[in-house]
């Protein structure tokens, strides 16, 4: 039962993250702020409403994809009710408590899917997203310690520094962003919920591989031009970092 609730969870994940990012693209071109109430229109448009003009082209119709997307919600509703209920606890052995640290895994998945989806299409990586993952952070090492480990102060403080003074400095001398500035603070936070300063490096060593051979592939070329959304591969850096700890089962 946990293997199908895993299963209609990451189905509709990955759906809701392509159907919120084409509504938050959508409202951004009507000229709306990137605020959190443009975030949760987009989320309640993307279970709700049709797809937007630009996304229309679409392996599967709208009306598929709405129906999809309320399959799987309703499935790890189902799911989810029956193993807080203790069901999947008689039959398979697993309990609530051990597994604090798999919701705030999901949790965490979720938010990084959401973020790729928006960076994407829009080359934005919302607040009202980045923000919340690291406050829930802090309760989560708060309240259940063993379900995560966040990183020393320290080591924040030290990649928040290198992160802004790279950002800076890119702008002053090359008249232009190295980075952006989203992507500076979701490397911030990644950097705090990640266990250690060398999982902090590994997944920015990963998030840079993994751009460099995505848009040498895209490009076909071994030195790629041009700006990219950083923001997903430093969310693919991130699980890949913490695949050894485990992070992901």
């Amino acid at each position: 039962m946990l293997y199908m609730l895993c299963l209609a969870y990451v189905c509709g994940l990955l759906l809701l993250g392509h159907r919120c990012s084409c509504w938050y693209q959508q409202l951004l071109l009507r000229g709306q702020v990137p605020d959190r109430h443009l975030l949760l229109r987009a989320l309640r448009k993307a279970v709700t409403c049709a797809n937007p003009a630009p996304c229309l082209v679409t392996v599967a119709s709208s009306a598929y994809q709405r129906g999809l997307l309320r399959l799987g919600i309703c499935l790890t509703v189902i799911l989810l009710s029956l193993h807080l209920h203790g069901f999947t606890e008689a039959y398979t052995g697993i309990s609530l408590v051990p597994n604090a640290s798999l919701y705030w895994r999901s949790w965490v998945l979720s938010i990084l899917v959401l973020m790729s989806c928006i960076d994407f299409k829009t080359r934005l990586l919302p607040d009202a997203l980045c923000f919340p993952l690291l406050i829930s952070a802090l309760v989560m090492s708060a309240l259940w310690p063993a379900a995560i480990s966040l990183n020393s102060g320290s080591t924040v403080i030290a990649v928040a520094a290198i992160a802004c003074g790279t950002y800076v400095l890119g702008h002053y001398f090359m008249g232009a962003q190295a980075i952006g500035l989203g992507d500076v603070k979701l490397y911030i936070t990644l950097a705090a919920c990640l266990p250690s300063t060398e999982a902090v490096l590994y997944a920015y060593l990963y998030a840079c591989l993994a751009c460099w051979l995505m848009q040498a592939l895209w490009q076909r070329r071994w030195l790629p031009r041009g700006a990219c959304a950083f923001g997903p591969y430093l969310c693919v850096g991130y699980l890949v970092a913490n695949l050894p700890m485990p992070a992901l089962q």
